[in-house]
């Protein structure tokens, strides 16, 4: 035979008084078999949410990283039909540790410098800045020289003991000026074009 089970809540109020609610009250159609006694009925248990656990710890050891934390459907537990808890079991933030080292690198070589040299063979340079990017938060310096010398050689030179002969490619010349106690030699150093 089938009967209406009628459960209605019993408590005692806000008030101290006792009464019912009528939200729950619940009606259930159960199956009961006449020689059977007693009669049990279990009611559904919805899960609900435990506390949050402590997030864990930052997943990098500098710069930006994440951390997440859970709660588990426990308070109580979904039973007997019980829908599951809304929401989600795990939640992640960012974390933001101390900023990474950041290593240096070099930027682009300079043009080399003039070579300014009558009849001797001289250096040129160049130079590159540790700046692409500068080092940071104790990274490492760029590694090697930041300066390079390479060596360049004037050819076109006077003869030995020719003191009337003009540089040809315009680094420098010489000019005899006629002067009461003799020739004097003149030497105009110019830059290479």
């Amino acid at each position: 035979m089938r009967v209406n089970i009628l459960f209605v809540y019993c408590g005692w109020d806000n008030k101290g008084e006792q009464g019912s609610r009528e939200k729950d009250t619940k009606i259930i159609n159960v199956d009961i078999k006449t020689e059977t006694s007693p009669v049990f009925v279990v009611f559904p248990v919805d899960g609900n949410w435990g506390p949050w656990s402590g997030f864990n710890p930052c997943s990098v050891t500098c710069g930006t990283g994440a951390q997440s934390r859970t709660r588990s459907c426990d308070n109580p537990a979904p039973a007997y039909g019980g829908a599951d808890c809304h929401g989600d079991g795990i939640e992640t933030r960012s974390c933001n540790m101390i900023d990474c080292p950041v290593d240096g690198n070099w930027g682009t070589w300079s043009e080399f410098s003039t070579c300014c040299s009558v009849c001797s063979v001289v250096e040129q340079n160049r130079s590159r800045l540790c700046d692409n990017p500068v080092p940071a938060m104790g990274g490492a310096d760029c590694p090697g020289d930041s300066v390079a010398t390479k060596s360049c050689n004037s050819n076109d030179c006077l003869d030995n003991g020719s003191d009337d002969k003009i540089v040809r490619n315009g680094i420098a010349m010489i000019i005899d000026l006629p002067v009461s106690a003799g020739n004097m030699h003149v030497l105009y150093l110019m830059a290479q074009p």
